[in-house]
């Protein structure tokens, strides 16, 4: 659980089995008294606490304006349309495929920073029934990236998934945090999950980890759909059919 005061101060108190809380002690019992989270500073606009991790929105330029957050090894690397947009217009060729490949290979590498990228910042609910997707940046997200035209930068896009994503889609088969489930909606909006010919090995891993999920994991992503809409849930199928007619 997370409690943002109206000073700006952020509480952390619950489990903390994946160091969720933030507060330093990992793999620990959790926390029965709130604790506050230090080391954060930039002021906080929402939170969100999942299953097993937290967020919190800041201001677009926190990071940029804070000099302590420029270690890449610890700023947060989500991904937004705002962000990949002045990475598209770069002029010289070398420099928007290096940065855009780096964004994407990070973004996509690991669950906790593609989920990061898509909350919806108008809910704070996160749970396994309200998955809290802003699918509309979603797409956003995707059609800036098509826009690069890129083939070289689909491929690196392609491995960063089927690196970062792959083991964890493979052993979350008893999985029941929000923070799962969210993957298998997000990734078929990707352009490339229509492109079986050139992205097979990727939209396979996906699909037989698809197939693999329990009938209670596959209640919880039909709920998500329901919540979301049908429009999406069509993606999924086209994406299954264009593989299918691949094959």
């Amino acid at each position: 659980t997370l409690a943002l005061t109206s000073n700006g101060r952020l509480y952390a108190f619950g489990l903390d089995g994946s160091g969720q809380l933030g507060v330093g002690r990992r793999g620990g019992r959790g926390l029965k008294v709130p604790t506050v989270v230090s080391g954060l500073n930039v002021s906080l606009r929402r939170i969100f606490a999942g299953g097993d991790q937290s967020f919190a929105l800041t201001s677009f330029n926190a990071f940029k304006a804070n000099s302590q957050l420029r270690d890449p090894e610890s700023t947060p690397a989500f991904i937004s349309e705002q962000l990949l947009n002045p990475i598209i217009n770069e002029a010289e060729e070398r420099k928007r495929y290096d940065k855009l490949t780096n964004l994407l290979a990070t973004a996509f590498g690991t669950w906790s920073l593609l989920n990061g990228s898509f909350l919806n910042k108008t809910n704070y609910c996160a749970e396994k029934w309200w998955l809290s997707l802003d699918m509309e940046s979603v797409k956003r997200v995707f059609n800036c990236v098509a826009r690069s035209n890129d083939l070289m930068c689909y491929e690196k896009f392609s491995a960063a998934i089927r690196a970062g994503l792959e083991p964890l889609l493979k052993h979350g088969t008893r999985s029941v945090a929000p923070e799962f489930f969210r993957a298998f909606i997000i990734l078929p909006e990707c352009h490339f999950f229509r492109m079986p010919e050139k992205h097979v090995e990727t939209i396979l891993i996906y699909m037989r980890a698809f197939l693999a999920l329990s009938s209670d994991q596959r209640k919880i992503i039909e709920q998500g759909y329901v919540g979301l809409g049908a429009k999406y849930f069509h993606v999924v199928v086209s994406v299954f059919m264009a593989l299918l007619s691949y094959i």
